[in-house]
């Protein structure tokens, strides 16, 4: 797979916290074991909020999609992470 993808971010909450949007086309190259290789359309988009809640507790927050449209096998990947941390 390979993508082209664009990012923004921002700064909220007085600077404690950090929130990113990503996502862009891409290409995914399929080689099956009987079948001649192959390319798709795939497509990304995620978002992230990373900061700190207080001044030892840090959140580290992900979620996001990938897909791949063809005539046949389309398919969706999402994926979540949520991580709270304690500093001490």
């Amino acid at each position: 797979e390979g993508f082209l993808l664009l990012g923004y971010a921002r700064s909220t909450a007085d600077d404690n916290f950090i929130f990113k949007l990503l996502g862009g086309p891409g290409l995914q190259q399929i080689e099956p074991f009987a079948e001649a290789t192959r390319t798709k359309a795939v497509y990304l988009g995620e978002v992230s909020l990373r900061g700190w809640v207080e001044d030892r507790w840090q959140l580290i927050s992900r979620i996001g999609c990938t897909s791949a449209n063809d005539t046949y096998d389309a398919y969706r990947y999402c994926y979540a992470k949520m991580q709270l941390g304690y500093e001490w």
